[in-house]
């Protein structure tokens, strides 16, 4: 094992598990699986042979937080692209269609303004989570988030993370 390999093992075993979670998570999103391997090497195994719990949970509820997340991105992004076909497939809903259209595009980006929050709270890299998603980062632009449904998803997904 090299030296530069040898240091960079030293100092994640110097991160909280929650870090150590993160930074795997990280790896994972990126497919690089040898480092993610490293990390997960690094983690201490205790009681025989298992992981500290607070790595395994972390890295395996905040994964299923995405999971979850993604599920809802694709089913408002359905919703909205269904709008717009509806708006321009038929003139006389097309009102009505377009405001439908407006209100999941505005809720598609609270979504991901919910995911960024909670990306920052706990110390997770949102372009690891919407990579591991397979979702288009969020643009930094001036359209509208519904603020309580940005509200309500980054509640909803913090309750699903270990306290």
């Amino acid at each position: 094992m090299s030296a530069k390999a040898k240091r960079s093992i030293k100092l994640i075993e110097q991160l909280t598990p929650k870090q150590q979670a993160a930074m795997c998570f990280e790896y994972l999103a990126e497919q690089n699986a040898t480092e993610a391997k490293r990390v997960h090497d690094a983690v201490p195994w205790v009681y025989g042979r298992f992981k500290e719990a607070g790595y395994t949970d972390w890295r395996d509820w905040f994964i299923g937080v995405v999971n979850i997340w993604t599920t809802q991105y694709w089913r408002l992004s359905t919703l909205y692209a269904t709008a717009l076909l509806v708006a321009v497939e038929n003139e006389a809903a097309e009102d009505v269609a377009m405001a439908e259209a407006q209100a999941a595009l505005s809720r598609i980006n609270a979504l991901q303004a919910a995911l960024k929050a909670l990306c920052e709270q706990h110390g997770f890299s949102y372009h690891a989570a919407v990579k591991f998603a397979g979702v288009p980062e969020a643009k930094p632009d001036s359209s509208p988030i519904d603020d309580d449904y940005f509200a309500d998803w980054l509640s909803t997904l913090n309750e699903c993370l270990p306290a």
